[in-house]
């Protein structure tokens, strides 16, 4: 069973079981896929992390910055944020 607690946009847990053991924080940057582009909820973008690691998070968000520059598809205030992800698996 996957739960998802997410106190804001920037900062997830992602709990498999009963037990934590995989958590993830993320800047408002790194969010941006979620939140304000919609390409993916949090439980997409969890899997995204899980399978295949921040790397891939982060040039997906790039890329959808990089599709509209002007911010026009998506408006926003910065045409590119800061960008940091962290995931870890605990065992």
């Amino acid at each position: 069973m996957r739960r998802i607690i997410a106190w804001s946009t920037a900062e997830l847990q992602l709990t498999l079981g009963p037990q934590p053991d995989t958590q993830g924080s993320l800047s408002d940057g790194a969010s941006r896929l979620v939140d304000p582009f919609e390409l993916a909820t949090w439980e997409e973008l969890l899997a995204l992390l899980d399978e295949n690691g921040p790397d891939e998070l982060l040039r997906q968000v790039r890329a959808a910055e990089a599709v509209d520059p002007e911010g026009r598809q998506w408006p926003r205030t910065k045409r590119s944020d800061d960008a940091s992800a962290i995931y870890l698996e605990l065992s």
